[in-house]
């Protein structure tokens, strides 16, 4: 499993420059525009579309007939994609709050347990969301 995920990781690679280059572009819409929700929004929608990313490389480089001659059960690879999915939604679900409450913070009026409680709420809902999108896409036929 550790193999998969370091496989993953290494074909996300140049990916993830161009999703970085998409976040840096939304955030900074975000930051002039007082809009912080939909910064975390589309954050967390891209981190659950990298094991679907990682999916397609696998397919097009054709690591499914190469997948079934190694000792590795189609369970595990798709399990392994489901802990992909989970580990990218959790990093983007963590940078997103601490985005989330620097944009308040610079824009707001201060910091309060209300607005803690909001941004968490936020991105708590984002993730489940995000998490049953990446479980739906994922299902096997």
């Amino acid at each position: 499993m550790k193999a998969l995920l370091y496989k993953d990781f290494c074909v996300l690679k140049k990916v993830l420059r161009l999703y970085l280059l998409f976040f840096v572009l939304y955030g900074l819409m975000a930051v002039f525009n007082e809009d912080s929700g939909f910064l975390a929004g589309v954050l967390l929608v891209m981190a659950g579309m990298l094991p679907l990313t990682a999916l397609a490389s696998d397919e097009q480089g054709n690591f499914g007939r190469f997948g079934q001659v190694l000792p590795v059960s189609l369970r595990a690879m798709v399990g392994e994609k489901y802990l992909l999915g989970l580990i990218s939604m959790a990093a983007g679900g963590g940078v997103s709050l601490l985005l989330l409450m620097i944009i308040e913070l610079l824009h707001g009026d201060g910091f309060t347990g209300e607005m803690l409680a909001f941004q968490l709420l936020t991105v708590g809902v984002l993730v489940l969301a995000c998490g049953v999108l990446l479980a739906v896409m994922l299902l096997q036929p």
